[in-house]
């Protein structure tokens, strides 16, 4: 099994011995062996501390009372947690994993409302009511509260929405009451969100929400008072903490114990948040009001009083809701007009209000929270971007500057690419549906399609250029297998890996492949499939006739055991890894000069680059080849026509001698 921080995945293909590489990760507590996956039994449950259990039996909450003849709601979760999302599956299911773990090892109760900001891409029917102009939290709960119609409501069409909301919606849910009030629209991206899906579907108190509209930057005051709104009893059960999270956070381990410890270690009776996170930015500054940072004497310095909260990596209990009338505050949107970089606005609104109510605001002095995605906001995206800012990663981390560093390691942000021909059409949606859980973008190349696949239209993370003859005028024309090296020489993610279209990969192959090739001192290219060149078969000596490329070969498939790992001339692309900085920008059509023979111009490129090439070791099918396709695939159809081919073997024969390159693992010699 893989475990980075909580994130489990059976590891290559549920051999049962670990391979060597990855050993020195057991010991830090970040790999299992797939022997010892998945216990039958829960998990060994942490007893929890005196204070754990005194904080949370007198937390305060208030949900509303029963009417008369109306059943007692049931009893209050000890956290109640929202995570706000968009278009970061990945991140977000490692989170939810966290939780998971978490809550088990504490043995509290947890209750889960994950909001999607329109990243699953659902249709709707059109609605008549610009809700993000008429619409104010505050004026719609004080209606609410007085039995009067909420201000600037419209009708909509019936069924649409969640408990009487028209821009939500439910898409899953572990409680099997919420069956009937699953939406049933059709969403595009609904493969990237499986794994989240499931996580959801596993545990009785957690909810997925998706919003119809994207709010974005500008508009994310509204998402905050729907997450609000949603946590009013009886629509999420009451709970004694409440937390507000982003999706691209890791937990610490005692995650819940320490947090409330912290919280009741502060001594005010006038505490209202608790953020459980610091970053470089805004450690020893004011933020959005004129409190300056105060050790906390009473806790020994472990909680600082700030005066300020942000949206999300915080703590609370109900009355910070009361306070905002369970919704939240219109933000008026000339605030981007005059200044259009500027931020939502939530978090300075929060701070404000509550600064002005005379309520403290505190942070923890190390963070119980990881910030993973330092360097890419996804609300803030044209304004910080590119490499990892310093100044936005996590300061001081409960378990260790290693155990930040590794889960930074073990959280590359990862683009996939393919190219395709409409032969494979059924194909190309099996192996588009296997890597979109897997990856931040995954590029698809079509080369010759007549027409565009609709299960590859309006999905977040995937860029489609429909070349050739019927296509939208993108691309260079039909690239071959050349094509999933168009979007080369423009990469800014972690990690390239180049697929095929008539491959199944399993669900653990990016978190596999990725974790072998930073196992390695020096930067390498990894893969699934690879060959090595016998030199006096490609080129006999004496003048005699060679073998030919392809009888020249000696060859680990993907699809088959490969035990241990192997340094190779050439990895195929359709399984080949490789960090972009260790290899820089390529050209789909200068660096490989003739189609369908990209394999063999990568090897030439990485002989001249010195760059090693290794095999992974993985189980026989851990790769499934899609039925029907061995004929018509590429690989195949340039097989049976060029095996005597010249250009392969001239192509082959121009990098001799073919070398080996050296690879050495982390903790083995290197």
């Amino acid at each position: 099994m893989l475990l980075a921080g909580a994130h489990v995945v059976t590891l290559l293909g549920g051999r049962g011995e670990l391979p060597t590489f990855l050993s020195p990760l057991v010991e830090g507590g970040f790999l299992w062996p797939a022997a010892s996956a998945v216990p039958s039994s829960p998990p060994t449950r942490v007893t929890t501390s005196v204070r754990l259990e005194t904080e949370l039996a007198t937390a305060k909450s208030s949900p509303p009372s029963p009417a008369p003849g109306q059943a007692p709601p049931p009893p209050p979760v000890d956290f109640a947690v929202t995570i706000y999302t968009y278009n970061r599956p990945r991140l977000l299911a490692n989170l939810l994993d966290d939780i998971a773990r978490e809550a088990a090892a504490a043995d509290v109760t947890v209750a889960v409302n994950i909001l999607d900001d329109a990243s699953l891409g659902c249709v709707f029917q059109p609605t008549d009511n610009n809700v993000f102009d008429t619409w104010d939290g505050f004026a719609e709960a004080e209606a609410a509260t007085a039995g009067r119609p909420r201000p600037g409501a419209a009708a909509f069409p019936p069924g649409e929405g969640y408990a009487g909301d028209p821009y939500l919606h439910l898409v899953a849910s572990g409680n099997a009451s919420d069956a009937n009030r699953e939406l049933r629209r059709p969403c595009a991206s609904s493969m990237r969100y499986a794994r989240v899906v499931d996580a959801v579907r596993a545990q009785p108190s957690w909810r997925l929400f998706t919003a119809r509209y994207r709010h974005g930057r500008r508009r994310y005051w509204h998402l905050v008072a729907t997450a609000h709104r949603l946590l009013r009893p009886p629509s999420t059960r009451a709970a004694r903490f409440y937390l507000f999270l982003p999706d691209d956070d890791r937990l610490a381990v005692g995650f819940f114990s320490k947090a409330t410890a912290a919280w009741t270690s502060i001594p005010s009776s006038r505490k209202m948040t608790l953020l459980l996170h610091i970053e470089a930015s805004r450690e020893a500054v004011p933020v959005w009001t004129d409190v300056a940072p105060k050790p906390v004497e009473a806790t020994g310095g472990a909680v600082v009083e700030v005066g300020w909260v942000e949206s999300g990596n915080f703590m609370t209990t109900a009355r910070f809701l009361d306070e905002f009338r369970w919704s939240f505050r219109r933000i008026d949107p000339s605030r981007w007009v005059r200044n259009p970089p500027i931020s939502s606005g939530v978090g300075a609104e929060l701070s404000t209000f509550l600064h002005r109510r005379r309520w403290r605001l505190y942070r923890t002095h190390g963070s119980l929270l990881a910030h993973v995605s330092p360097a890419v906001s996804q609300m803030n995206a044209p304004f910080r971007s590119g490499s990892a800012d310093a100044t936005h990663r996590t300061l001081r981390f409960a378990d260790g500057q290693a155990a930040y560093d590794a889960l930074l390691r073990w959280t590359p942000s990862v683009t996939a690419s393919m190219a395709s021909t409409y032969r494979r059409e059924a194909a190309l949606h099996a192996a588009v549906g296997s890597l979109l859980p897997q990856v931040d973008a995954l590029n698809v190349y079509l080369n010759d399609y007549d027409a565009m696949p609709r299960f590859l239209v309006g999905v977040p993370g995937l860029t489609v250029v429909w070349a050739g003859e019927f296509g939208d005028g993108g691309g260079v024309g039909d690239l071959g297998d050349r094509g999933k090296f168009f979007w080369a020489a423009n990469l800014t993610t972690d990690f390239h890996f180049t697929v095929d279209d008539d491959i199944v990969y399993p669900p653990d192959y990016v978190a596999t492949l990725t974790a072998f090739a930073d196992a390695h001192v020096q930067p390498v290219a990894v893969g699934a499939h690879g060959i090595k060149v016998i030199p006096e078969k490609l080129s006999p000596p004496g003048g005699r006739r060679g073998a030919g490329y392809y009888g020249s070969r000696e060859v680990w498939m993907g699809v088959d055991e490969v035990s241990d790992a192997v340094g190779v001339h050439i990895l195929g692309t359709g399984t080949l890894a490789y960090r972009v900085a260790a290899v820089g920008p390529l050209d789909a059509v200068a660096d490989f000069p003739e189609p369908n023979m990209a394999d063999v111009w990568f090897g030439v490129l990485a002989q001249r680059r010195r760059l090693p090439l290794v095999v992974a070791p993985h189980g026989g099918g851990w790769l499934r080849e899609v039925g029907g396709t061995a004929v018509d695939s590429l690989y195949g159809r340039f097989t049976v026509r060029a095996r005597a081919d010249r250009l392969q073997t001239r192509a082959a024969k121009a990098a001799m001698p073919w070398v080996v390159h050296p690879a050495a693992l982390r903790g083995a010699g290197g």
